[in-house]
C-alpha cells in the first residue's frame, strides 16, 4: 500500500472544543484500524490549555513527526493530521507490532530534548484504548516540573501553567538553539 498523507480540518462542536476532537479522533482510530487492520500511532503535544494552537505546539509537533517518521521509515503506511483552533495531533498508520511501537513510542517521548512535551498512544487494531505505558512494564510518566508522577501533577493542580509555559518556551528555546549550533557545525 502505498504511503499516504492528508490533512483534516476538525470543526469545533458546542461542546467542548476538545472533548469533540478527542471523540473524532477517537472514532477516525477506528475507522483506521478497520480499514488498514494496523496499528495507528497518535502524536499530540502534551501542554497546558492555554497552549494548544500555540507556535510552541508546531514546533513540538513537528520535530517529533520527524523523529518518528525516522523511526518508522518504510513501516508508515497512512498520516493524517488533525487541525482546529484548538489543538492538532498527527495520526499515523503503521505495519507491524503495536507493542514495538510502544517501546518506539516511550524511546522518543524519554529521549527527544522534545519528548516530554508530547504523548504518542498507539492503538491495536480491534482495541478501543492505547497500549499503556504500565502494561508495557514503564513507569509512570514523569511531571518535566518535579519529576513527581505526571498525572497527579495534572489532577492536583500542584503546578501553575505560566510555570509550566515558561518551561516549555525555555527548553524549545535550548533546543531549537542547540540543534541551529548542529547545523552551523556541518
Amino acid at each position: 500500500m502505498e504511503n499516504e498523507k492528508r490533512t483534516m480540518k476538525v470543526m469545533e462542536g458546542s461542546a467542548s472544543p476538545l472533548i469533540y476532537i478527542r471523540k473524532v479522533k477517537d472514532k477516525r482510530i477506528e475507522s483506521l484500524n478497520e480499514m488498514f487492520q494496523m496499528p495507528v500511532v497518535a502524536l499530540r503535544a502534551d501542554l497546558p490549555v492555554t497552549m494548544k494552537g500555540s507556535p510552541e505546539e508546531g514546533i513540538i509537533l513537528s520535530e517529533l513527526e520527524k523523529a518518528l517518521k525516522r523511526t518508522l521509515g518504510n513501516k508508515l503506511l497512512f498520516e493524517e493530521t488533525y487541525e482546529s483552533g484548538v489543538t492538532r495531533e498527527i495520526l499515523f498508520v503503521v505495519r507491524g507490532d503495536a507493542h514495538i511501537y510502544k517501546e518506539n513510542a516511550v524511546f522518543t517521548e524519554e529521549s527527544h530534548p522534545l519528548g516530554k512535551f508530547s504523548d504518542i498512544d498507539i492503538y491495536e487494531c480491534q482495541e478501543e484504548f492505547p497500549i499503556s505505558r504500565l502494561e508495557m512494564g514503564y513507569a509512570p510518566r514523569e511531571c518535566c516540573i518535579c519529576g513527581d508522577e505526571r498525572v497527579k501533577c495534572s489532577t492536583e493542580k500542584r503546578h501553575v501553567d505560566t510555570e509550566i509555559e515558561s518551561y516549555i518556551r525555555h527548553e524549545i528555546k535550548i533546543y531549537l538553539e542547540e540543534t541551529a549550533d548542529k547545523v552551523r557545525r556541518v
